[in-house]
């Protein structure tokens, strides 16, 4: 995973940082500040990578600074300025790398070279396009860097297919198909799909979007889910698909405006607007006046700009709650919830839908449970965790296909120890992996036969989308098949002990046979404790 890769080499530059300055290796500060600044910007930690931009623009202006000091502040504030989209900046210290290494050619100038002609691919009138893609093309032959060469030339094959010459890429196409290997990271894959996304809004287009979307998610590159979210919801748009438009359109922004936060207020429009999040702005609020039935006419269609924002704007934009607008919109909701159960449990709908689809396979009958339970609450993935008598975790169903456990250990310690459901959300702790919302944990207690209940198992659920049921009402219906979920995981366990004896399997199934009676039953009124969200 790319971002884990940076976070590794920011920890150890940070660790390193706090031995130089307990020691006296002062000359090592300036190195170590540059790659800090480096690292969090490449894992779009803005807020982070300026601080430490800051300390190094100090040390610059001393009188005392080294020459290799004074060529590491011209690249660290080259890749910077370009991450965050301020491509004229990027510009003008990419010419000073070139000047300060002027007769050695090395892959800093080469770098620098690259930006430039990312740039100028940019702006460039169409008779000079194939030069620049030439161009590049030889740059990247000459530096030996395979994921800088990668982001080189996915760069650039969506800046020609947002400007519609998508007949230009077939070179650097080729020549990605090169460079790309099995140890190839998920959010390098991730920008390939996004460029063979935004051809045309057709259903190849949107299925590759979608692929983009998954491995981006995966390699928790947040800038470029927040891309692929927006284009969806330019298509769904087109397609007249309001609500399905303003899911994605919603999802986009708000992502955007988190990390709009990170960037300097004196470069936040620039980052808007160069790096073409204003559409996802303008989407929405043009989708909430359309499910709104409000006659505005917005401000960019006066100025004739389908990608641009004023500072007053964006200032707009920033300060709006459209999630709360669109959570107390009815007709929005139901059409997330509808959707949503397509995807996760088309045919369960409700808690009474559940018993004619039972059948004698209890592996089968829990995945079924946890698919309806991740439909209901607008999970984006589920979990159902056993616990077993030494206290021992294993994942036993899974809605995506993997097995591992959760990384957030103390929301099950916290189950276990309260055996009340808890709910952690992004605003209240920080969330791994990045990305999510929110975080919900309910225990699957054991209530037959004994005086105190005990812990079967867990159910854990994660979301990445604002819009979902992560709250009491979600819990609820939770509720009204877990005393069924824990008679099915106790049958699926006593399965596996008889078939380890005849005589234990013969008493254990009378006992479950009972039990599962009981519960389709009771199934409406099972006793549960109530949530408490922490």
């Amino acid at each position: 995973m790319l971002l884990h890769i940076f976070s590794e080499a920011y920890d150890h530059f940070k660790y390193a940082l706090e031995k130089v300055q307990a020691g006296r290796a002062s000359w090592l500060l300036s190195p170590l500040y540059n790659q800090l600044c480096f690292t969090s910007a490449e894992m779009a930690e803005y807020k982070r990578a300026f601080k430490y931009y800051h300390i190094i623009e100090a040390l610059h202006k001393e009188d005392n600074s080294r020459e290799l000091d004074i060529f590491e502040y011209y690249n660290t504030s080259m890749n910077l300025f370009y991450f965050i989209g301020d491509f004229e900046r990027a510009d003008e210290f990419g010419k000073l790398v070139v000047e300060f290494n002027k007769g050695r050619d090395n892959m800093y100038s080469d770098s620098a070279i690259t930006y430039q002609k990312l740039h100028l691919l940019r702006n460039a009138p169409p008779e000079q396009l194939k030069k620049i893609i030439f161009n590049l093309l030889e740059l990247v032959e000459k530096i030996p860097h395979n994921t800088f060469n990668i982001k080189v030339i996915t760069t650039a094959l969506v800046v020609l297919s947002e400007r519609g010459y998508y007949s230009l890429t077939s070179n650097l196409c080729k020549k990605l198909g090169e460079l790309f290997t099995d140890k190839t990271p998920d959010a390098l894959k991730a920008r390939y799909f996004y460029f063979l996304g935004t051809k045309d809004s057709s259903k190849k287009s949107i299925y590759y979007l979608k692929q983009g979307l998954k491995l981006a998610k995966r390699g928790e590159n947040r800038e470029l889910i927040a891309r692929i979210l927006m284009v969806l919801g330019e298509y769904a748009f087109k397609a007249e698909k309001w609500y399905c438009a303003a899911n994605y359109y919603l999802d986009s922004t708000e992502l955007v405006k988190s990390l709009v936060e990170g960037v300097p207020k004196q470069y936040q429009l620039t980052y808007v607007n160069n790096n073409h999040y204003a559409k996802g702005f303008i989407g929405l609020e043009r989708t909430y006046n359309w499910i709104s039935e409000e006659q505005h006419i917005l401000t960019y269609k006066e100025k004739g700009k389908q990608d641009q924002l004023s500072q007053e704007d964006l200032n707009r934009f920033l300060a709006k709650d459209y999630v709360s607008a669109f959570l107390e919109h009815q007709d929005f909701m139901e059409y997330i919830r509808e959707q949503h159960m397509k995807k996760y449990s088309k045919e369960i709908r409700t808690a009474q839908d559940i018993l004619p689809k039972v059948g004698p396979n209890t592996i089968k009958n829990i995945n079924m449970l946890l698919h309806y339970l991740t439909g209901i609450t607008l999970a984006s993935r589920g979990i159902i965790i056993t616990e077993n008598q030494k206290e021992e975790l294993a994942v036993l169903s899974t809605t995506d296909g993997n097995r591992e456990l959760p990384q957030n250990r103390y929301m099950i310690n916290l189950v276990h120890d309260t055996r009340e459901a808890v709910i952690l959300g992004a605003k209240e702790q920080k969330l791994e992996p990045k990305g999510l919302q929110s975080i919900m944990c309910i225990p699957i207690n054991q209530n037959h036969g004994i005086s105190k209940p005990s812990i079967l198992g867990y159910i854990y659920l994660e979301t990445d989308l604002l819009v979902n049921n992560f709250n009491e009402a979600g819990v609820e219906k939770c509720k009204e098949v877990m005393g069924f979920l824990a008679t099915i995981l106790e049958q699926h366990q006593l399965k596996l002990s008889a078939s380890i004896d005849k005589l234990t399997g013969t008493l254990t199934r009378k006992y479950l046979d009972d039990a599962l009676l009981e519960a389709i039953d009771d199934r409406g009124t099972f006793q549960y404790r109530h949530v408490r969200s922490r």
